[in-house]
């Protein structure tokens, strides 16, 4: 059936970013942890759950596929 295919397509979307993010994300924890005793270093996060969340519900999964983390120091 088409529309389980989409549906199948649009959840491998999501399961993919969400891997990415959490990878990602783990690398910007090891960069702080690391740097944490550098003077003047300002630790970092990664922001991208507002951007994947409109994404999501958009339910394109090409929106999905180009939604892309931000690495930000103030926060």
């Amino acid at each position: 059936m088409i529309l389980g295919r989409l549906f199948e397509d649009r959840n491998t979307a999501v399961l993919k970013k969400i891997m990415d993010f959490s990878a990602e994300n783990q690398k910007v924890i090891a960069n702080n942890i690391a740097n944490a005793e550098t003077p003047n270093f300002t630790a970092k996060k990664l922001e991208f759950s507002t951007a994947f969340r409109n994404a999501v519900n958009s339910g394109d999964v090409d929106s999905i596929n180009n939604v892309e983390g931000k690495v930000v120091s103030n926060f």
